[in-house]
């Protein structure tokens, strides 16, 4: 990826995030064991990752005859290899008078283990120096073979072992191990090499493939990590696909450990290798040591610490692969258990995998499945690790029965309210819903809270809860079944519901939201409400339930318990186990009457009084005060783990401490050790600390005195809170450079103290504001004049007038500069903003952002930004003129109160507009949150100038081409990666435009492209698509999926040009896109919220400084230029390459009104532009009723799951903002057969099909859309057998059956019946010469001769269940599985693509066609034939 590099200054990209804090006691992020061992409940791997790649694991034989380890293979793992019973010194039993001699058994049985089973199983390995029988090199009288014979030996046992497993083992490590960095040539000196030179290699994969031309072949080998082997394993395979060899792939073993590499640098190589075309990537022997390489150390039992280390890596190395999905198709554990692994020995254990060698989950398992996005706890009890997710079997507990005396519990403002979805009184499902009602007047921290929902359970079973969705996320909920000792009048159990840290604060005077509880026996017998003391059979609208209890760290608060009046608390009460991942909960009021166990705050350190230091009276570097109690204050605390210098480590220490009086939220703080690197290097960071770190990215943009780096340490969401008067514990940095050594005399946050001080110069943050110390100070000034363009006051809008003066003695790239400006809502209203400036407004970015608490004159600010490309502001020069309109939707403005507010209607300088350069304030001053502290220096304003606010520019050349600043890059930068782009030397002035803001704003259409009347709209005509004109149409297109991934732009982006793969699309006959998105993303653009898009930006230069939102209007354009229409699909609620596995159309953070709103948002932006003409509502509805918790129905109901009923809202909404849309709706996974109910927990009652393939329900439940009804186009999806083996795929299977078995009666009828168009939104595959190809040949015809509307998938090389039409370049076709498709694309009959543009034809190359010519030759309607 190009970026630009500033000339005069370092960047670095190196932070720690930290993810969860301990205040008081033991930190366990990771779930440390399960309950059971094996846990067969706990979440497969495989499973987890079927949509990214395989997960297999390396076995030796003796696992095939342990049934545990067998049953522990098949639910974890995909893929098998055999540990060392494939090695040629396992195979060859020796050379005979006609050639070798086999040990075939072992090996086949491996073979038949995984085939049987339906796994696959990679051969390992064909050709390596070890393991391979020295007499293999020699003849029959011990001398060495020429290479002529030895390499006429090696073609024959490759085609023995490879021949004899053809079609049964997918992949093959071809040749292990032969490359040696230490080599002038970077070969191995093996024997092979010594008899044939590097001949072998090649002449190994030749020979595999010979024998079996479909498996896919590997070069493997260890410290794929070190630059030079990676580069001689790069150039290596680079030289092998460019002569034609056939080799498909590179297997990284990744023997690593917790230190080492990091997961950046196993990232490089991945990066490196796959950038040779056709070559994918296998994790092929993936353990990770506890031990550093050549460590002394040596544990009896595993360190917690290093066991949570471990985990976090195996994290980050996951969440880093599922970026590289369909690059990385397989990932491989050498080993299946830690008992297991060949790292251990006689005198020393070790433990790499991710099971205990009782079978039992470690942390790193649940890392592991924490990165797939599942659920990552395992079944918990009263004493659980925190779960995210809840889980189906929950552990009962045993309680004594409760002894009442006394009155109902009060005292903290808590209350909770229910509601009953479940009005029967036998059923075999109790639903209560329910509120938290904070009525005190301070925060709650839902992690401390309990509610009990008392019941009888009418037949004692294993039983299940689920919360359905929650506001405050579903994932944030968990359950726990206690059972009493003896039963009391209407309860012999309570379900306790209870909330992990991410729940977050229950602030004053609010709820929590919607709580959607239901549960059930596991084998679905009946419960007998009607003698249930918590239910309320009638209370179907939320009111106050005093039987449902409700209880703080243990003690009552609210309700009643059964048998009588609440107990009163006692000081001995044993409070509710809370998680030990549970941040220690800020204090609020004690329960009336009655102490409750209190948590012990870090001591704070004792140290000798130091006076506060006084900042410099200036305001550059920044104002230091004390905020007041309605903000937060900080201080932090530093010791210096190495006083050493110069040095190549340094070790700060730090502590936060909370110094205010009441609690904050540790998601707002950061910290920043600033300090110089002496000499440019490669630099890593890593944190010490029971305090579980992970990694984000920030820079640190100028030099500033004593700095010209920082590493800032922040917080994620969930973190928790910090009590006032608590610190954190002690947070260990480690910050390395990859070469030379570091001088710390010079470094700003220094100080030669081993034991903790307050130090000013390492900073402190709230809401990025500074609270704590002074930055260092900055050779990069910027000063904001200001004049304010409206004095009325009250007024509905605020015009403040802004120029940025560069005061200092260098260029400042704008990218760097902000510039807020400081008022008071008055009222709480919808805001907007619009600019007014000669600058282009494409460069400049403005968001609203609402402060925490209310500061002096301020709750909000704008904040002007400028994007990438926007130019350089050369020393001495200042911007043009940069007009603010800012507005409420209703109400006005006081702006007497306002912080930045001045009375001066030509320019002033004003350092109540505070200027910032990398985030860092370098001009003015923040408003107040407090007093200061005594003897603190006020920072005071820079002299009042003496020349006129304007700058004039003089005729001496600048070091910039142009006289101001006001510049625009050229059209295209230059591929460097250093340069900055050349400024044109007159900026063309820009109307006023509307730019959006966060949140509340609402954002400017993106304008149309001029194209005759924007009248490409689709109808629907019985089982037609027509034009405007009745004309039938065929919908022929494609799916390019990323925008729902987190790629934030079409995967690919990263290597092609994205105009021009849209035009080659348009070209080859595609005539429309199918546009997988998340809803996430969409609502994320609907409040000014812009993801980082993935873009390679040398290679689309036109995208640099766009938006992903930006880059969404840019396809928009293209599209429309090449005549290619587009269709929406919302792929996901959430943006995750994963996404489209949750079931549904909401998820716990994202409702169905969120759902409906993101539809409607981007329906809005573009009704006025015919390119998008469909909307695919959803993609792949789905669940199985008899085993999900949450599944997809389809009936005439309005519950919440009902996909015919969200289908309807969804698309009577979209229409109202645009009636021309195509709405486009797919099926669900399974449907009751007759006379059965939703109810049923029987497979055996439902027809089951594809992910959203199944539109059974149509025949009984049409779509409805009244007058509308025009719009309605049906969408099956369909798969063949790689993909899944469908009963319907038996030997044998043919057009007919597959007819008759699955497509008639899942959709074919509505076609067949003209009820409406069928538009099938995916099928694609393999042509795999089998089974596969049989059924794509099939249904290809099949649409061929119906003419039946479809989108292929899809375009992108990275699908690992079908592959693409391109390569990893994104850029070259396959022009086999292209030219299979070809015949099913719209064409005349003379061969020409026909597009659905009535003006454009379809495509660049002037060959292709559009709907009007088509109709004009008299060509026939492309219509079913039915």
């Amino acid at each position: 990826m190009k970026k630009r590099v500033l000339r005069f200054v370092s960047r670095l990209i190196l932070a720690v995030f930290i993810m969860s804090i301990s205040l008081v006691g033991s930190m366990s992020y990771f779930p440390v064991k399960t309950e059971a061992a094996p846990d067969w409940s706990i979440p497969s791997l495989w499973e987890s990752y079927k949509n990214d790649f395989k997960i297999g694991v390396a076995i030796p034989a003796r696992c095939l005859s342990n049934d545990t380890d067998k049953q522990m293979v098949l639910k974890h793992f995909n893929s098998i290899t055999a540990e060392n019973e494939m090695k040629p010194e396992s195979l060859l039993a020796g050379q005979t008078s006609t050639g070798l001699s086999y040990r075939f058994s072992t090996a086949d049985t491996f073979v038949n283990f995984a085939n049987t089973n339906n796994i696959g199983i990679r051969g390992h390995t064909l050709v390596w120096h070890n393991q391979t029988p020295d007499w293999f090199f020699r003849d029959s009288s011990g001398q060495m073979l020429s290479k002529d014979a030895l390499l006429a030996r090696l073609k024959q046992y490759i085609y023995d072992v490879v021949g004899r497993y053809k079609g049964k083992v997918y992949a093959w490590d071809v040749v292990n191990e032969a490359i040696d960095e230490s080599q002038p040539d970077g070969y191995r000196r093996s024997t092979w090499y010594q008899i044939c030179g590097p001949e072998y290699i090649e002449k190994a994969f030749i020979w595999a493939h010979e024998a079996d031309p479909n498996a896919k072949l590997f070069y493997n080998d260890y410290n794929t990590e070190i630059s030079t082997k990676r580069d001689f394993i790069y150039n290596m395979v680079k030289n092998l696909k460019s002569k034609g060899v056939p080799i498909h792939g590179i297997g990284m073993q990744s023997h690593i450990n917790v230190n080492w590499p990091s997961v950046s640098e196993i990232e490089n190589s991945i990066k490196l290798f796959s950038s040779i075309p056709g070559i994918e990537i296998h994790i092929t022997e993936l353990d990770m040591s506890l031990y550093n390489y050549g460590s002394n150390e040596n544990y009896s039992t595993p360190p917690q610490d290093l066991l949570q280390r471990q985990a976090q890596k195996y994290k980050d190395i996951f969440t880093m692969l599922r970026k590289y999905k369909g690059i990385v198709t397989c990932v491989t554990f050498w080993g299946l258990k830690d008992d297991y692994s060949w790292l251990n020995s006689s005198s020393k254990r070790d433990w790499p995998l991710l099971f205990f060698d009782d079978y039992s989950a470690k942390p790193a398992y649940w890392s592991v499945i924490e990165a797939a996005g599942a659920s990552a706890s395992p079944s918990p009890t009263v004493t659980a690790t925190p779960t995210p997710t809840p889980t189906p079997t929950v552990t009962v507990t045993a309680t004594p029965t409760p002894t009442p005396t006394g009155t109902p519990g009060t005292g903290s403002g808590l209350k909770v309210l229910y509601k009953n979805n479940e009005t029967s009184a036998s059923t075999g499902s109790i639903r209560p819903w329910f509120k938290i009602v904070n009525g005190g007047s301070s925060s709650v921290d839902l992690s401390r809270v309990k509610i009990r929902y008392w019941y009888t359970v009418d037949g004692d079973k294993p039983q299940s809860a689920v919360c359905d969705w929650a506001q405050i996320g579903a994932s944030n909920v968990t359950f726990n079944f206690v059972k009493l000792s003896s039963g009391v009048s209407g309860a012999d159990y309570y379900l306790e519901v209870g909330f992990s840290s991410g729940a977050g604060q229950l602030q004053p005077g609010k709820d929590a939201g919607d709580i959607q509880v239901r549960f059930n026996k596991n084998d679905w017998s009946n419960y007998n409400q009607a003698d249930d003391w918590s239910w309320l059979q009638s209370m179907t609208d939320y009111g106050e339930n005093a039987k449902v209890t409700l209880y703080v760290d243990g003690v009552l608060v609210w309700g009643q318990e059964p048998g009588g009046a609440t107990p009163a608390p006692t000081a001995t009460a044993t409070p509710t186990p809370i998680p030990t991942a549970t941040v220690t909960p800020t204090p609020t009021a004690t329960p009336t009457s009655t102490p409750r166990p209190t948590a012990t705050a870090t001591p704070t350190p004792t140290v000798s009084a130091t006076p506060t230091p006084a900042p410099t009276a200036s305001p550059v570097g920044g104002s230091y005060w004390t905020p007041s109690e309605s903000y937060g204050a900080l201080k932090v605390w530093y010791a210096n783990g190495n006083l050493s210098s110069p040095t190549n480590v340094l070790n700060p220490k730090i502590k936060i401490e909370n110094v205010g009086t009441t609690a904050v939220d540790l998601s707002r703080v950061k910290v920043r050790y600033w300090y110089t690197i002496d000499g440019e290097a490669t630099q890593s960071v890593s944190v010490a600390s029971s305090i579980n770190p992970a990694y984000i990215d920030v820079k640190l943009g100028a030099n500033a005195g004593g700095a010209d780096y920082y590493v800032e340490i922040g917080f994620k969401s969930g973190a928790g809170v910090l009590a006032a008067g608590q610190s954190t514990k002690e947070i260990r940095l480690s910050i390395q450079k990859g070469s030379g050594s570091y001088n710390q005399s010079n470094d700003y946050s220094v100080r030669s103290a081993t034991g903790y001080i307050e130090n000013e110069k390492v900073t402190g943050y709230i809401d990025d504001v500074l609270v704590w110390g002074r930055e260092p100070s900055r050779n990069a000034q910027i000063k904001v004049w200001y004049a304010n363009g409206n004095l009325s006051s009250p007024t509905n809008v605020l015009n403040p007038k802004i120029k940025i003066e560069n005061v200092g003695t260098t260029a400042v790239d704008l990218s760097r500069v902000k510039v807020r400006y400081w008022y008071t809502i008055d009222g709480e209203a919808t805001q907007s903003v619009s600019v007014t400036s000669s600058i282009n407004p494409a460069y400049i970015d403005v968001k609203f952002v609402k402060l925490g608490a209310n500061a002096g004159g301020a709750d909000y600010y704008v904040e002007i930004g400028f994007k990438s490309g926007a130019g350089v502001l050369a020393a001495g020069q200042s911007t043009k003129e940069i007009r603010l309109s800012i507005q409420k939707g209703s109400g006005s403005y006081n702006q007497s109160n306002d912080y930045s507010i001045r009375s001066a209607n030509s320019y002033i300088e004003n350092e109540k507009v505070t200027g910032y350069i990398d985030g860092a304030i370098v001009w003015g001053r923040e408003p107040s949150r407090g007093t200061k502290p005594a003897g603190v220096v006020t920072p005071t304003p820079a002299p009042t100038p003496t020349s006129t606010p304007t700058p004039i520019p003089t005729t001496t050349p600048t070091p910039t081409p142009t006289p101001t600043v006001t510049v625009t890059p050229t059209s295209t930068p230059t591929p460097v990666s250093s340069s900055t782009p050349t400024p044109t030397a007159t900026p063309t002035p820009t109307p006023s435009i509307t730019i959006t803001p966060a949140p509340t704003a609402t954002p400017t259409p993106t304008p149309s492209v001029t194209d005759d009347t924007n009248d490409d709209w689709l109808f629907a005509q019985g089982n037609k698509i027509v034009d405007k004109d009745g004309k039938p149409v065929w919908l022929t297109g494609v799916n390019w999926f990323g925008f729902n991934t987190g790629t934030n732009v079409f995967d690919g982006v990263w290597s092609c040009n994205l105009k021009s793969a849209l035009a080659e699309i348009a070209n080859r006959g595609f005539n429309l896109l199918r546009v997988p998105i998340s809803a996430e993303l969409i609502l994320n653009w609907s409040k000014g919220i812009y993801p980082k898009p993935n873009i390679n930006y040398y290679v689309n230069p036109e995208l640099e400084g766009l938006t992903s939102l930006e880059v969404f209007d840019f396809v928009v354009k293209t599209c429309k230029e090449v005549g290619l229409k587009i269709m929406l699909d919302i792929h996901s609620a959430k943006t995750d390459a994963m996404g489209h596995i949750y079931p549904v159309w909401y998820t716990d953070t994202i409702t169905p009104e969120d759902y409906y709103k993101a539809c409607e948002w981007i329906t809005e932006r573009y009704k006025n532009d015919d390119t998008i003409v469909a909307f695919d509502l959803k993609n792949e509805p789905h669940g199985k009723p008899w085993q999900d918790s949450v599944f997809a129905k389809w009936d005439n109901s309005t519950d919440i799951n009902n996909w015919k009923y969200a289908a309807e809202t969804c698309a009577k909404r979209i229409l109202a903002k645009n009636p021309n849309m195509l709405i486009v709706i797919e099926g669900i996974e399974a449907y009751p057969k007759d006379d059965v109910t939703w109810t049923s927990k029987s497979s055996s009652d439902y027809y089951s099909t594809w992910w959203g393939g199944n539109l059974r329900g149509v025949k009984k439940y049409p779509i409805n859309l009244g007058q509308y009804q025009n719009k309605v186009v049906y969408s099956p999806h369909d798969y063949g057998p790689l993909v899944y083996q469908q009963p319907w795929f038996y030997p044998g299977f043919t057009k007919d059956t597959l007819y008759n078995d699955c497509w008639r009666d899942n959709w074919t009828y509505i076609m067949d019946n003209g009820i409406a168009p069928l538009l099938i939104g995916e099928w694609g595959g393999y042509l795999d010469g089998g089974d596969n190809e049989k059924w794509m040949t099939y249904l290809r015809d099949y649409i061929i001769e119906n003419h039946i509307h479809h989108t292929f998938w899809c375009y992108n090389a990275n699908s690992g269940d079908t592959g693409g039409l391109v390569g990893y370049d994104f850029s070259t076709w396959d022009e086999q599985k292209y030219n299979f498709l070809k015949p099913a694309l719209w064409q005349d009959s003379k061969g020409r693509f026909v597009g659905l543009d009535h003006k454009r034809p379809l495509g660049t190359n002037g060959k292709n066609i559009n709907i009007t010519i088509y109709y004009q030759n008299g060509e026939k309607p492309p219509v079913p034939k039915n």
